[in-house]
């Protein structure tokens, strides 16, 4: 891009860079919250405890995500006791939101065998958002000189991941309301797990890297990043492949699957349009019974 300079100039991409690094990457996560703590209570079949903490948990965790005073372009802040206070305090909204949501879970009750798929992803997305915290408190404390390492790719791809892992758990959780089908509930755990899986491993594979612990576990962990991509991968197709099987089933899924007593699921589902002019098809049709009467 030029932005001015005829010869072209990654400036800009220098000054946006701070996005795609803590505290700032931790604000794509923050919808995650939300959806673990709309999805445990239904499945535990209790109403959250202490709700209102909850709220303020993903208030506060939202408030150590502002980063826009971090850009390191303009006055690298991240020797500085507040940054490395975020890094460090980010891990304690995560840490007591999934805390709050394991407490609700224990007393309603922990669902017998294999959880259903977007139970599995909102507690999968919410492991990945604890990882990706703590990946990052430990990236601002100086003596482990991170900052600028493979570390910084580690926290953003378990966050990403968290983000994403949360979003598909949200989109199976919801998916009777959005268009009125159940996704395929082993599809749909087979894919979650992918994602997780490749949220761990290249979370895992960027923090061992960032300690420059030898040229030989750095190819070792350069092995386990690329396991991780092929499972990002296969996650994907997953999610992809589930929504396509169920645009052919004519499977109806019903006012409330789950059993649900929040609000959501007090209404029925959306009703299906088949026509390709629904609007004109509902005046024929009115016409025709306004005639016969």
């Amino acid at each position: 891009l030029l932005f001015g300079n005829p010869e072209g100039s990654t400036l800009i991409y220098d000054q946006l860079a701070w996005m795609l690094e803590q505290p700032a990457i931790y604000a794509v996560a923050l919808p995650t919250l939300g959806v673990i703590g709309s999805i445990v209570p239904v499945v535990a079949g209790v109403r959250q405890l202490s709700h209102q903490a909850m709220m303020v948990l993903i208030g506060l965790a939202g408030l150590l995500a502002v980063g826009g005073w971090s850009q390191p372009h303009f006055s690298d802040q991240r020797d500085e006791l507040l940054f490395v206070a975020f890094g460090l305090i980010a891990v304690v909204p995560v840490l007591a939101s999934l805390g709050g949501n394991t407490a609700t879970l224990l007393k309603g009750g922990v669902p017998v065998g294999l959880p259903p798929a977007h139970m599995l992803g909102s507690l999968g997305a919410g492991l990945l958002l604890l990882l990706a915290t703590l990946a990052g408190a430990l990236r601002v404390i100086d003596p482990f000189d991170l900052i600028g390492t493979a570390a910084d790719g580690a926290v953003m791809n378990l966050t990403v991941f968290a983000a994403i892992t949360g979003a598909v758990a949200g989109m199976w959780f919801w998916s009777p309301k959005i268009g009125g089908h159940l996704l395929p509930s082993g599809m749909g755990s087979l894919a979650m797990i992918d994602l997780i899986g490749a949220g761990v491993l290249l979370g895992v594979a960027g923090m061992v890297t960032g300690f420059d612990l030898g040229s030989g576990l750095d190819d070792a962990m350069a092995i386990v990043a690329t396991i991780g991509a092929v499972l990002g991968l296969l996650g994907a197709l997953g999610v992809i492949a589930s929504i396509l099987k169920i645009m052919r089933s004519d499977a109806d899924a019903g006012d409330d699957p789950w059993g649900g007593h929040t609000l959501e699921w007090a209404a029925a589902p959306p009703a299906r349009v088949m026509s390709e002019s629904p609007l004109l098809d509902a005046a024929e049709t009115s016409d025709d019974e306004g005639g016969e009467s």
